[in-house]
């Protein structure tokens, strides 16, 4: 059975006389040997038009397999290989009645009805090897073997391939150890108002952690019942709203329209608006010197930079926009307060500021860019740089030396610079391959890896270099990069490094070019399609990679989203962040999930069990326990006489009512005799008086 490929080229809607032509135009391309099938009649087949595959019903030929009868089987064939290759696959199935394909350039679905069922396969142009974690091993990369066999039918010859793969381990799925849960049963009494708080420990889960979720008839009320309080959660406190603050840079914060002059306890100092050109014009962040604060902003089509002057009797005012930089720039910052360091997609650039019209210049002073680099390293191919680091190392002749990280492709670039009477003086441009040097020190990096955004951890000191380094596919690091001064020399040169942190990416989502570092936590974002999630990790000295311990979300378009239009910093230890659709807010971030109780007389809690998941994007995991709710029985009353005396007979009860009835004549008796004998012995008296 010959098989007949046509390759149709693009044609206009107005050369039908060209279409007809071709159509006559038909030749033999391939001949595709079936082997042990035979197709069946009338032809039952499909085409993928995504992929070129195609898929035909064909019949075994049992002479030749020693079977009774022969079976169906779906041929899969592959196009652009050679012909003895092109049976891709074959899948047995029942009599088949129809087929049809659907697919992408890599799945495809193959639909088949047969007489008693309807059945739907999938199916993958290259196959996929799926490696699931049995234990919970906090190891990101390791090196298994894995062996395959290959057939294809029973009883033929098989072949097994071994080969050695490397397994990368984000952690992403969620492990939960109920016998470490500390709350398996808790037991408050009906009649206890007071609020009940229970913290639950962080050693009774592990993975990626992206929240938590409690499930209860009573949970999550308004003002009472069962309440989980997240590992990160917002703290319904905004941040000088209604200012879209983007950076903190020292005291300055650089709001969207305005600049912020912040007090170290965060309270206002002083707010200057920016007269902004227009509405599509914003500000991301800032970079002062003694006279000038430089905003890098975006006017709707490039990146400029917007000035706020200092020199005035009455405090800072905005200048306006002073320079026009490209579309593809990523960072500013200050020098010397007349030099400014421009980074973008291609070049790192320090020029001299020309301030003396209102339109003001850069003459460049110096650049790093592939020409320059090529000079000294020949095999280097590309420079793109992402993010520069700007520190003080040490000091010559009692003046200070400074060195600039910047972080490109698979490696970094160390720049020696100082000031001389108001010159530029740069010395030793020095490349070191990242990815090579984690490799030394049994870290892990891949050639594509690339090295984002650099953040300093603490200051420059004892020749080492203390970094936060964001990269685009594997553990963001925490390093510690050690310099020595070789003889003859009065700059610092590399020398080696360590990890400080292992931070584990947060499943294959793709890294987002932000971060925010403090000296307890880091918050990196990712996104996977419109979805960004933020995760909240702890940072310390560990050799082991770090899992995530919360996070927060939220949604925006991935197509137009910008990574300088969404802030997210820390100051004063604290968290926070804004999306382009919400204000800035702060979050709170707890050393571990707590539980809440709280109930009223008219609200009271109940017994039942209470669900606490566990999870991420990619997994869940649960535990519960008993919530009792215990009732005791009210105090007793006044118990009965210990000694009680008899209950007198109807007669003596008789005699006391008589008695009762006598005395009380008496009485009267008695007082009115009493009475007769004081008024006689007062007449008496009267009468003596009157002789």
């Amino acid at each position: 059975m010959n098989l007949i490929t046509l390759n149709w080229p693009s044609v206009p809607k107005h050369s039908l006389s060209l279409l007809i032509k071709l159509l006559n135009n038909i030749y033999q391309t391939k001949v595709v040997q079936l082997y042990n099938f035979e197709l069946v009649w009338p032809l039952l087949g499909d085409f993928c038009s995504d992929t070129g595959y195609l898929f035909v019903v064909a019949k075994t030929k049992t002479q030749q397999l020693n079977e009774d009868t022969a079976k169906n089987h779906i041929l899969v064939i592959q196009p652009n290989t050679l012909q003895h290759e092109a049976v891709f696959q074959a899948l047995p199935v029942e009599d088949a009645q129809l087929i049809s394909t659907q697919g992408t350039s890599t799945q495809m679905y193959v639909y088949l009805q047969t007489k008693t069922q309807a059945q739907v396969y999938s199916m993958l142009t290259n196959p996929v090897l799926i490696v699931e974690p049995s234990i919970n091993d906090p190891q990101f990369a390791a090196s298994i073997d894995v062996s395959l066999e290959i057939f294809n039918f029973e009883d033929s010859p098989s072949i097994t391939i071994k080969q050695p793969i490397k397994v990368i381990n984000t952690q992403t799925k969620v492990y939960v150890d109920k016998t470490k849960f500390k709350a398996n049963s808790i037991e408050i009494d009906s009649k206890d108002y007071a609020k009940k708080e229970k913290k639950l420990g962080t050693d009774w889960f592990s993975g990626q952690i992206s929240g938590f979720q409690i499930t209860c008839d009573q949970c999550n009320k308004a003002t009472n019942g069962v309440q989980l309080t997240q590992t990160v959660e917002k703290a319904n406190v905004q941040f000088y709203k209604p200012y879209k603050i983007k950076s903190i840079n020292h005291n300055i914060a650089q709001a969207n329209d305005a600049l912020i002059f912040l007090n170290d306890d965060d309270t206002q100092k002083d707010i200057i608006p920016l007269d902004l050109p227009s509405e599509d014009y914003q500000c991301f962040a800032s970079t002062y010197s003694e006279n000038y604060i430089l905003s890098l902003c975006h006017d709707g089509t490039q990146y400029t930079v917007y000035a706020t002057s200092g020199i005035s009797l009455t405090g800072w005012f905005p200048v306006g926009e002073v320079l026009k930089l490209g579309k593809l720039t990523k960072k500013i910052q200050i020098l010397q307060n007349d030099f400014l360091i421009v980074l973008d997609n291609q070049s790192f650039a320090i020029s001299k500021i020309n301030m003396e019209n209102d339109n003001w210049e850069l003459d460049e002073e110096y650049v790093i860019n592939l020409s320059q680099i090529q000079t000294q390293y020949e095999d280097l191919l590309t420079f793109t740089p992402n993010d520069f680091l700007v520190t003080a190392v040490n000091k010559v002749d009692d003046i200070q030396h400074y060195k600039v990280l910047i972080t490109s492709g698979e490696g970094v670039f160390f720049q020696d610079f100082y000031f001389q009477d108001q010159t530029l003086v740069t010395v030793n441009l020095e490349y070191v391959n990242l990815s090579a040097e984690l490799l030394k020190i049994k870290q892990y990096a891949i050639s594509s890896t690339q090295y984002l955004l650099v953040k300093e951890l603490a200051a420059f000191e004892a020749n080492t270099l203390n970094v936060f380094i964001q990269t685009s596919n594997v553990v963001q690091y925490g390093l510690k990069i050690k310099f020595a001064t070789k003889e003859g020399q009065t700059y610092l040169t590399y020398s080696g490094l360590e990890t400080q942190f292992l931070l584990n990416r947060y499943g294959n989502w793709n890294i987002v070019r932000n971060v925010a570092v403090s000296k307890s936590y880091a918050a990196i974002p990712y996104s996977s399609f419109d979805k960004y999630i933020v995760a909240i990790y702890p940072i310390g000295e560990s050799t082991k990679p770090t899992t995530a311990i919360g996070s927060f979300s939220f949604t925006a378009d991935a197509l137009t989203f910008n990574p300088l239009n969404f802030g997210l910093f820390f100051r004063n230890e604290k968290l926070y962040a804004n999306s382009p659709t919400s204000d800035t807010e702060q979050y709170s971030i707890n050393a571990e999930p707590e539980l809440t109780f709280i109930q009223t007389a008219e609200f009271p809690l109940k017994s039942e069990k209470i669900v606490i998941k566990v999870g991420n994007d990619f997994s869940t995991s649960q535990v519960d326990f008993d919530l009792k709710i215990t009732v005791k029985p009210d105090p007793p009353g006044p118990g009965p006489d210990p000694d009680p005396k008899p209950e007198p007979e109807e007669s003596s009860k008789l005699w006391w009512i008589i008695l009762s009835i006598v005395g009380g004549v008496l009485l009267i008796g008695a007082i009115g005799f009493v009475i007769y004998r004081m008024k006689k012995k007062r007449d008496g008296d009267d009468y003596d008086s009157m002789n």
